[in-house]
């Protein structure tokens, strides 16, 4: 299994995380943390987001099996503000506490005439200090003006304040993460910044190659 891209802190494979994800050892890392597909048929390249109903669950329960493998069940999951997605993964893992990261400005997404103003993170894992449930400082795409991070023309990006935020809140100093689903190498970028390790899983060869780009710059320490 040789790595698409590698340097001291980050490690990228091109590939299916079905396929890669049960080659790397047990208990090899600290988190695993990724915002995975929510299977609303958005086009990520190869793969389409429109499984069936159960074998997206499948794969679903499959990874929190891995996770539990991989990082004894230590999880973070973004999970945006779908009620069918957030719902399904709690029911995987009930012990798992919300998040709540509120969107600044109102969100052109619309359900039962409710604008959707917040978005979700299910975490299993103790923080190592004292936050609130409810993070107000995270700026998301579709706010404008407001996000000012590149998009990288990914259909679905993290905000990297988030993943700062989450990753160095929830690993050890110098811990490693796993992000399965890593799109433009958001998660690995964010960990390389607060001094964690991580590994990148991308099926999209154009996204690794971004992602690569990204985490082969020089990355300097920020505060979250």
């Amino acid at each position: 299994m040789k790595p698409y891209y590698q340097d001291k802190w980050v490690t990228i494979y091109h590939g299916d995380c079905r396929e890669i994800l049960p080659q790397l050892p047990s208990h090899s890392a600290d988190l695993l943390e990724t915002d995975p597909p929510y299977n609303v048929g958005k086009d990520y390249g190869i793969y389409k987001d429109n499984l069936k109903k159960a074998d997206y669950w499948a794969l679903a329960s499959w990874l929190v099996s891995e996770s539990k493998r991989l990082t004894d069940g230590k999880i973070n999951l973004v999970l945006g503000s779908y009620g069918d997605i957030l719902r399904g993964w709690w029911n995987l893992l009930p012990e798992a506490k919300l998040i709540i990261v509120k969107m600044g400005a109102i969100s052109r997404n619309c359900a039962k005439n409710l604008f959707l103003q917040y978005h979700c993170v299910l975490t299993t894992v103790p923080s190592n200090q004292k936050i609130p449930d409810l993070w107000e400082d995270i700026r998301w795409p579709g706010e404008g003006y407001f996000f000012n991070e590149e998009r990288f023309g990914h259909p679905a990006m993290t905000p990297e304040r988030l993943g700062r935020k989450l990753t160095s809140c929830f690993t050890p100093e110098l811990g490693t993460v796993i992000d399965p689903f890593c799109g433009v190498g958001t998660i690995p970028v964010a960990a390389k910044s607060v001094n964690r390790h991580s590994i990148g899983i991308e099926i999209e060869e154009k996204y690794c190659e971004i992602a690569a780009r990204r985490c082969s710059q020089e990355v300097m320490e920020l505060k979250v």
